[in-house]
């Protein structure tokens, strides 16, 4: 899971060409989401949006599930049921 999740972090390629290991890119993205949550001040709802905003930013959730699916993702259609 790991792995999955430090392959699919969006800028890690331009990261790692600024001298930034997988590691450092996820940590870095761990400090920024641990900062929004720790961030009492603003509302709820605000630290959720930048929360969801952080992640979405960092992750191709498309190549993930691709990812996971293997061979499956191709029989898949935009409308499952229950889901559309």
């Amino acid at each position: 899971m790991a792995a999955l999740i430090v392959t699919s972090v969006n800028r890690a390629p331009a990261l790692a060409d600024a001298g930034g290991s997988p590691m450092a890119v996820t940590q870095t993205m761990v400090n920024r989401a641990l900062q929004i949550m720790a961030n009492k001040r603003a509302p709820v709802q605000q630290r959720r949006r930048e929360l969801r905003e952080a992640i979405e930013n960092e992750f191709d959730f498309t190549e993930m599930s691709k990812s996971a699916l293997g061979y499956h993702w191709r029989t898949l259609s935009p409308q499952v049921d229950g889901f559309a």
